[in-house]
């Protein structure tokens, strides 16, 4: 469900973050941004810079979801083998 209002902060990121997969369009559009891309990244850099974040455009968001899934645990087979 789109925003009615453009969201800031947190609520942008999660937002952009949750659509990212479904290109900068569609994201703007879900995030309450319409048609105006330029503005939804140029809000939505900052907000992630806000908390410590650079990301340069959407795709950042999207390349650390895959690497999120896609985490691999490397632990020994017993104790025995620290």
């Amino acid at each position: 469900m789109s925003s009615s209002i453009p969201l800031q902060g947190m609520d942008l990121i999660s937002c952009a973050q949750a659509s990212a997969k479904q290109g900068s369009e569609e994201a703007a559009e879900q995030c309450g941004y319409g048609q105006n891309i330029q503005l939804f990244i140029a809000t939505l850099e900052q907000a992630c810079e806000e908390i410590g974040v650079t990301i340069h455009g959407l795709t950042d968001l999207v390349k650390n979801q895959e690497a999120e899934a896609e985490g691999v645990i490397v632990a020994p087979d017993s104790l025995s083998e620290l």
